[in-house]
């Protein structure tokens, strides 16, 4: 028996990242937890993601533009529940058709993707992030995307969004509150932080 309890429970061998929905019974189960309680996937093409899902994993550690075309296009799928994945595979990837694609991507109605590819369009310092994290900070239906954008804005080191983030500050959620004054701390803005 795995950590959970059962030897079926795919927690032991990956804990946190693929857990089914419901213990496993006599009823069929019809859908699979992924990595993202949010991304699910039907049991019958489980498998498929799983080699799909380990396939990204290798390329992530061993990155190698010949594949630079199908992880675009896993991470442009609107349906796909691998796309959160492909954008972190896609900073390793790096360069212009990289961010290009993750541009693109920032478009997608799944917010964990969206919260993904602005992370990964942070980490590769591309040039359009700090316009993309000002748009994000204020616009975004989600919270935790502009949650991303207020911290990416201070790791960008980008000061013209000290008036942005102070008001965010004043009337955002509090987890996006909370980004806003990491992000501020990171300009090292101390009026910000006293409001």
């Amino acid at each position: 028996p795995g950590p959970r309890g059962s030897s079926r429970d795919l927690g032991q061998f990956m804990p946190g990242i693929f857990r089914p929905q419901k213990p496993l019974d006599k009823q069929p189960q019809t859908t699979i937890s992924t990595n993202d309680s949010r991304a699910m996937v039907p049991a019958k093409h489980y498998g498929d993601f799983l080699k799909r899902s380990k396939t990204l994993r290798r390329i992530h550690a061993q990155p190698d533009p010949h594949y630079l075309p199908a992880v675009r296009a896993i991470l442009l799928d609107p349906n796909d529940p691998l796309s959160a994945l492909a954008a972190s595979v896609m900073v390793r990837l790096g360069g212009s058709e990289a961010e290009a694609a993750l541009i693109a991507a920032m478009k997608d109605a799944r917010y964990f993707v969206r919260q993904e590819v602005l992370g990964a369009l942070i980490t590769m310092r591309a040039r359009q992030a700090a316009t993309i994290c000002l748009d994000r900070v204020q616009n975004d239906p989600h919270y935790a995307v502009r949650g991303v954008a207020a911290v990416g804005l201070g790791t960008l080191q980008e000061k013209s969004a000290v008036p942005i983030l102070r008001r965010v500050l004043q009337n955002d959620k509090h987890s996006v509150q909370f980004s806003a004054a990491w992000g501020l701390g990171l300009l090292h803005e101390k009026t910000g932080l006293a409001a």
